[in-house]
C-alpha cells in the first residue's frame, strides 16, 4: 500500500509540473501579445490625424489590446494556481524550491492606452467607433460536442470562432460522454480541453438539457451529474429545461413553476460553476407569466438568463427583449437567436449569410444598450456552420 501511495503521488507530482511548465509557456506567449497589442494601440492613436477609418481602427485595437490583457491576466492566475499546487509536493522548504519564486513579475497593464485623450470634436466619432468595434455574436449553443472538440484541435479554427465575435460556449455532453467521465482518462483529457480553450480566450460552459430533471423523482439524476462533473474547470452551467417539452401526463399533479424553480434551486446550490438559464421571454409576462419570476431567480442564485426569442425582426425582439431587462436589473440576460434551417423565415436567420447575420446581431445589440444585457447566443453551432460564408 505504502509503494501504491508513492507512485501515485510521483505521478500526480509529474502531472503538476508538466501544467506548471505548460502554464508558464502560455504566459510567455501571452505576454508576447500583450506587448504585441500595446504597439497596436500606440500605432494606431498616431494615425487618428490621417483621413479614411483611422479612428475606427483606434478603438478595435484599443478593444483587441483590452482582450489580450484580460486572457494574460487569465494566463498569470492559471500559473499561480499550478505553481501552488506544485509545491504541496516540493520535498524542501517554499524559500528553497526553485518553483518558489515567480519567473513573472505581475503583468503590466497599461490603462492609460485604453483611455488616451483625443481632440474633443471627435467624441461622436468615438462612440460610432466603440459600438462598430463591439462583437455582437457572443455564444453558441454546441449539442455536438464530440464533433465540436475535434473541430477546435485546429487553432485556426478557434480564431475562426472569435474572428465572428464568440467568445463563450454551452457545451453539451450526450449520456455516453457523461458516462466515459468516470474514468480518469477521459476527465483529464476533457479537462485539458477545457484548459485549452479559456487559454485561447474561450469560456465554456456546460450545457444540461433533459426537461424531466424539472419534475422532483428526476430532480437528483442532474444533481448526480453536476456532482460527477464538479471537478472540471468549467466556466459556468446552462440549464436548458423547457417546461413545454413535458408530456402533459408529465406534468399532472405537478406544480410546474414550482417544480422548475426548486430545481434551478438545488442545481444552483450544488454547481461549483455560475449557472444561467434558458426561458421563454413569456415567463417574465406581468400578466400571465410566472409571478415574480425576476426576483425568484435571483433569491435563488440564478446568475444569467437567456431569453429565447426566435424572431428575425429585430425591432420585434427588441421590443419584447427591453421591458423584461429594465424590469430585471439585478439579473444578466442574454437574447438567443435561431439560424436553425428547420424553422420558419421569421423564427430562424439560416437563409442569410454569416456576414450578413453577423451585422444583423450588430444592429439587434446596438438597440439593446442596456446594463444588464450581455450579449447575443446563437442556436446552434452546426447550423451557424452550415451558414454560407
Amino acid at each position: 500500500e505504502l509503494a501504491l501511495e508513492k507512485d501515485t503521488l510521483w505521478k500526480q507530482a509529474q502531472e503538476a509540473l508538466a501544467l506548471f511548465e505548460a502554464s508558464s509557456q502560455d504566459l510567455t506567449l501571452a505576454t508576447r501579445r500583450l506587448r504585441a497589442a500595446e504597439e497596436a494601440v500606440r500605432e494606431r492613436w498616431l494615425r487618428t490625424a490621417m483621413e479614411g477609418d483611422s479612428l475606427e481602427k483606434l478603438q478595435q485595437s484599443r478593444y483587441g489590446y483590452y482582450q489580450v490583457a484580460i486572457e494574460a491576466l487569465d494566463a498569470q492566475v492559471r500559473r499561480w494556481q499550478h505553481q501552488i499546487t506544485l509545491l504541496e509536493y516540493a520535498p524542501r522548504q517554499p524559500e528553497d524550491s526553485q518553483y518558489a519564486s515567480p519567473a513573472y513579475q505581475p503583468l503590466a497593464i497599461d490603462a492609460a492606452l485604453l483611455n488616451k485623450p483625443l481632440p474633443p470634436d471627435l467624441n461622436d466619432q468615438i462612440n460610432q467607433a466603440t459600438a462598430a468595434s463591439k462583437p455582437a455574436l457572443r455564444g453558441l449553443y454546441v449539442w455536438n460536442s464530440q464533433q465540436f472538440i475535434s473541430k477546435t484541435s485546429d487553432l485556426g479554427y478557434i480564431d475562426q470562432l472569435k474572428s465572428a465575435g464568440f467568445r463563450r460556449i454551452f457545451l453539451s455532453l450526450n449520456r455516453a460522454q457523461l458516462s466515459a467521465q468516470k474514468n480518469k482518462p477521459a476527465r483529464e483529457h476533457l479537462a485539458r480541453w477545457l484548459e485549452r480553450m479559456r487559454s485561447q480566450g474561450m469560456e465554456v460552459s456546460l450545457l444540461l438539457g433533459e426537461p424531466l430533471w424539472i419534475l422532483p423523482k428526476h430532480r437528483p439524476a442532474l444533481l448526480a451529474i453536476i456532482a460527477s462533473l464538479k471537478h472540471l474547470p468549467f466556466a459556468g452551467l446552462h440549464l436548458d429545461i423547457e417546461p413545454d417539452q413535458l408530456t402533459p401526463q408529465a406534468k399532472r399533479n405537478v406544480d410546474i413553476t414550482k417544480a422548475w424553480l426548486a430545481t434551478a434551486a438545488a442545481a444552483t446550490k450544488k454547481s461549483p460553476w455560475p449557472v444561467g438559464v434558458s426561458m421563454h421571454p413569456r415567463y417574465f409576462n406581468a400578466q400571465d407569466g410566472w409571478p415574480r419570476l425576476g426576483s425568484s431567480l435571483v433569491r435563488i442564485g440564478v446568475a444569467e438568463v437567456s431569453l429565447m426569442i426566435y424572431n428575425t425582426h429585430i425591432d420585434k425582439v427588441t421590443a419584447i427583449a427591453s421591458p423584461i431587462l429594465h424590469a430585471n436589473p439585478d439579473l444578466r440576460f442574454l437574447v438567443a437567436q435561431s439560424v436553425e434551417p428547420i424553422l420558419t423565415v421569421a423564427e430562424s436567420h439560416a437563409g442569410t449569410t454569416q456576414p450578413a447575420f453577423s451585422q444583423v446581431m450588430t444592429s439587434l445589440t446596438a438597440q439593446l444598450r442596456q446594463p444588464n444585457f450581455a450579449g447575443i447566443v446563437v442556436q446552434d453551432w452546426q447550423s451557424w456552420g452550415e451558414m454560407k460564408p
